[in-house]
């Protein structure tokens, strides 16, 4: 599990059918004396003519979907073949293990939908595809912090346990609802959860 891929999307909506993709942020993962610190990053913007449909998108997205307005289409083939070639800058060739606060059940199910990425699938006794079907998905992990410390207010965690991890710096030129600043800001989280959990051992 090292490297470790944090991901995060902005999209136009949750309809995997329907919405599309405005932003794909990859930050890659390594563990340092215990605490997964951050290294390379993959990002890209994606054209959409689409604008703010709800009250959310206009008050927290509207400059990315006005940035993303500008930019012209991308063939998918094309993307597909930048984040392949981020995992093998990261020294992984193929199974790459990815983590993040939804994406087991959001972030990599619409990189599938949209062939950004192709999951993992058996052929023959051979594990063939691009990312590893076991995702250390950062949900279980608050969940398992909550039992360990008895916390029933998940969000309050997860805002204590950023709150512990201060030595991964925010992007200073991002916010809260941009794909690269989440991804940081979830990494933050992750440490904060092993930190409070007693800190790691053997290491």
């Amino acid at each position: 599990m090292n490297p470790l891929f944090m991901v995060d999307l902005e999209t136009t909506g949750v309809n995997l059918k329907t919405d599309e993709i405005l932003q794909i942020a990859i930050l890659e993962l390594r563990k340092v004396r215990g605490f997964w610190e951050p290294g390379r990053l993959y990002e890209r913007c994606l054209g959409t003519s689409r604008q703010p449909a709800d009250p959310f998108a206009r008050e927290h997205m509207a400059e990315l979907y006005a940035k993303c307005n500008q930019i012209a289409a991308v063939p998918v083939d094309f993307v597909r073949k930048e984040i392949l070639a981020f995992f093998r800058e990261c020294g992984v060739e193929k199974l790459a293990m990815m983590t993040g606060q939804n994406a087991s059940g959001f972030d990599l199910p619409f990189l599938v939908e949209g062939g950004y990425l192709q999951p993992s699938r058996y052929e023959g006794k051979e594990q063939v595809g691009d990312f590893h079907y076991r995702v250390y998905e950062m949900g279980g992990a608050i969940a398992f912090a909550q039992d360990v410390l008895g916390v029933s207010d998940k969000k309050a965690l997860e805002k204590a346990a950023e709150a512990l991890y201060p030595e991964i710096e925010l992007p200073k030129d991002r916010k809260s609802h941009d794909a690269v600043f989440d991804c940081y800001r979830q990494t933050r989280t992750l440490n904060g959860l092993i930190r409070l959990c007693g800190g790691p051992r053997g290491t």
